[in-house]
């Protein structure tokens, strides 16, 4: 999926991992998020504000990953992250409770 190298664009980020290059996109996994896994970063540009970025569990969701290049590069991260391993997503703490509570009933 990745051309591999060195980025194209700047990224202040110490705890990212550049993952790699897709298309016009430096791609970076963050786990410094805690939320879903982890975030992935998709940046187009060396303007701060020239990125799209996801949790990967919710990246994981997107029903048409086909909506936007961003939207794309975001979906086919979080696959390949989970599918190699480097990634586990566990269900919230909301889905946790609920699923105890219809349990119960």
């Amino acid at each position: 999926m990745y051309n591999m190298g060195e980025p194209r664009y700047g990224h202040d980020c110490k705890a990212c991992i550049f993952l790699g290059r897709h298309r016009d996109y430096d791609v970076y996994y963050c786990s410094n998020s805690k939320v879903g896994g982890g975030s992935i970063i998709a940046r187009w540009a060396n303007r701060p504000e020239s990125y799209t970025s996801s949790p990967v569990s919710t990246a994981l969701t997107i029903q048409d990953p086909h909506m936007t290049p961003g939207t794309t590069v975001l979906f086919r991260a979080a696959q390949d992250l989970l599918h190699r391993g480097m990634v586990r997503i566990a269900p919230d703490r909301e889905q946790i409770e609920q699923k105890r509570k219809d349990n119960e009933l």
